[in-house]
């Protein structure tokens, strides 16, 4: 229904923050509801003819390679109109900042640290408890290849394409 009224309304897209593919991780990272849940969303949006754009993290806590792909899977069956993924980052104050100093995983309270003295090439925490920085941010870039140029991603784009403008865009 909230769906219905938002289309009546005029809303033309809708950003969602699935982040992960997998129910367990979900857990993890409490989002509050499953992978089930975020399929019928992404039916129903798409069924009112409003665009989707969905948000995913990769290298979230107990994460492994199976649930990475089990992320870009899902990015890949719910046909988002729009994708973005990054690299999971715990900010200070949250309850996946402590467990990460806490698990060692976060050598030191780097954000304190940056507080009290911000320098040049600062780099944010990453969760590198199974994978590097540098790891990360390799499958991000073969997440976006692998997810814009996917032929039926492609053309699909072609499809709406309404003028020579957007084409170029």
């Amino acid at each position: 229904e909230m769906l219905r009224m938002l289309k009546r309304a005029g809303c033309l897209a809708i950003h969602y923050g699935v982040e992960a593919g997998n129910d367990d991780i979900l857990k993890v990272i409490k989002k509050g509801f499953s992978i089930s849940k975020v399929r019928e969303i992404f039916k129903l949006t798409r069924r009112l003819g409003i665009e989707t754009l969905a948000y995913f993290m990769i290298g979230l806590p107990s994460e492994r390679a199976r649930d990475i792909q089990d992320t870009f899977d899902l990015a890949k069956d719910l046909r988002p109109d729009y994708a973005h993924f990054t690299i999971f980052s715990p900010y200070p104050g949250t309850e996946l900042y402590y467990l990460g100093l806490e698990k060692g995983i976060i050598k030191t309270d780097i954000w304190r640290e940056f507080a009290r003295g911000p320098r040049e090439g600062f780099k944010i925490p990453v969760w590198e408890e199974n994978f590097t920085r540098d790891e990360f941010y390799k499958m991000i870039v073969q997440f976006y290849k692998r997810f814009y140029l996917q032929p039926r991603y492609v053309f699909s784009r072609l499809w709406k394409v309404r003028s020579t403008r957007e084409l170029v865009r």
